[in-house]
């Protein structure tokens, strides 16, 4: 019997078991949390930045598809009855277009050039996004020979 004892008091000064393989400690825990919010603020700023950028790409595509319709209607006309119907003292002709469900301005402006006679024509299509204050536009410039 005095064995059983001997061994009791033996076994009270074992070192306990190793606790860190039992599971997570709070520090870790806290220490993986910060990590995955400081990735997720990363991803999701990624995210919300690539949406504002695919918008501005889809809204300048429209913009681009606007000025080059209303070019190629310029460009069907003859010499004469474009530069009597877009005479450059009255420049710029204004009218509203939609891109991408905003509303836009389409400018055309027409200048002579002298000497060689030459037409330039612009047109340009501006909008403003929301949120911004600097209006975004779109210009393609041609020329038109007499």
């Amino acid at each position: 019997m005095a064995n059983i004892y001997a061994s009791d008091k033996r076994s009270k000064h074992l070192p306990l078991k190793n606790l860190s393989s039992d599971g997570f400690t709070i520090i870790e825990t806290l220490i993986s949390i910060v990590l995955l919010a400081i990735t997720l603020t990363g991803g999701i700023s990624i995210y919300f930045y690539s949406d504002r950028v695919v918008t501005l790409m889809g809204h300048k595509k429209m913009a681009a598809e606007i000025a080059n319709s209303r070019m190629e209607e310029l460009r069907e006309l003859d010499y004469s009855v474009f530069s009597s119907t877009y005479d450059p003292t009255n420049s710029p002709f204004e009218d509203s277009v939609m891109v991408g469900g905003i509303s836009a301005t389409r400018k055309i402006t027409t200048a002579h050039s002298n000497p060689s006679g030459y037409m330039e024509v612009k047109v340009n299509v501006s909008w403003t996004e929301a949120g911004l204050t600097q209006p975004r536009d779109f210009e393609i410039t041609t020329f038109i020979v007499p």
